[in-house]
């Protein structure tokens, strides 16, 4: 299977400081390959 890797990164921000922070990279599948249609992110 031939997989490709995203990332998608989040943050909040609280009075100009970022308060909080997350990050993911997964590997995602050709979209043929898709359970359905809405992909990952």
């Amino acid at each position: 299977m031939d997989l490709s890797n995203k990332e998608k990164v989040v943050t909040r921000i609280e009075n100009k400081k970022i308060v909080e922070h997350w990050d993911t990279i997964e590997e995602i599948p050709k979209k043929e390959n898709w359970k359905n249609s809405n992909g990952k992110f």
